[in-house]
């Protein structure tokens, strides 16, 4: 199952609610629009967004988390290099901002504790902005994107509504919106069919349960 979902995806976020975060977070908004306009002219530091930056940001740089599994997005290249268009985006909005960014490949399941914790000051992959989320993170959003149900194209399955899941085995990643949006599945429409969640670190694991049969979609 896709980690995407229906409502807004986000690239960035902050953890705190202080006035030094909501400045940081809004000029990461600035920054994300600036880098994506201008693409892929050469990058200058902007003056108004570094000079804007709480003064712990400009001494220690930024401690960027990435999802390493989630390609073309971002993932984790064969020589441990972040690629994808959401790290050429980080990469840019570090060049505009004028303070260094040290990226991080891990999993999706440990970006958001590692925002909480504070371990991370921004984290960049396609999480959901949700209502649970948005209790302890801030997001900066850029686009949105829907679930779907990928299945192997000789499989005799036919899943046109999130109904048409009902009773079956599903492969989804560990830590994503996904596993809330089964569980309501769960307990509606597939109440008494339930699906059953087999959960995965990453996604190529997902999907190689798929087309081991280990799960049907």
């Amino acid at each position: 199952m896709n980690k995407g979902n229906q409502r807004t995806q986000s690239r960035t976020h902050r953890v705190r609610y202080n006035k030094e975060d909501v400045m940081f977070k809004s000029i990461l908004a600035g920054c994300v629009l600036s880098a994506v306009l201008t693409m892929p002219a050469l990058a200058e530091v902007i003056p108004a967004l570094h000079d804007a930056l709480p003064q712990e940001y400009k001494e220690n740089g930024v401690k960027a988390a990435v999802f390493n599994d989630w390609a073309p997005d971002e993932f984790q290249d064969a020589d441990g290099q972040l690629k994808g268009w959401s790290v050429d985006i980080a990469k840019e909005m570090e060049e505009r901002l004028g303070v260094p960014f040290t990226f991080e490949g891990t999993s999706f399941d440990a970006i958001i504790p590692g925002l909480q914790s504070k371990r991370f000051d921004a984290g960049f992959s396609s999480f959901g902005t949700t209502a649970e989320r948005l209790k302890t993170l801030d997001f900066v959003s850029q686009r949105k994107i829907g679930t779907s149900f990928a299945y192997p194209a000789q499989s005799k399955l036919d899943i046109k509504t999130a109904a048409d899941a009902c009773g079956l085995t599903v492969a989804v990643l560990n830590g994503s919106w996904d596993l809330g949006l089964l569980e309501k599945l769960n307990a509606n429409e597939c109440k008494h069919n339930p699906v059953t969640m087999q959960t995965h670190g990453t996604q190529a694991q997902a999907e190689l349960a798929v087309r081991s049969q280990r799960a049907q979609a």
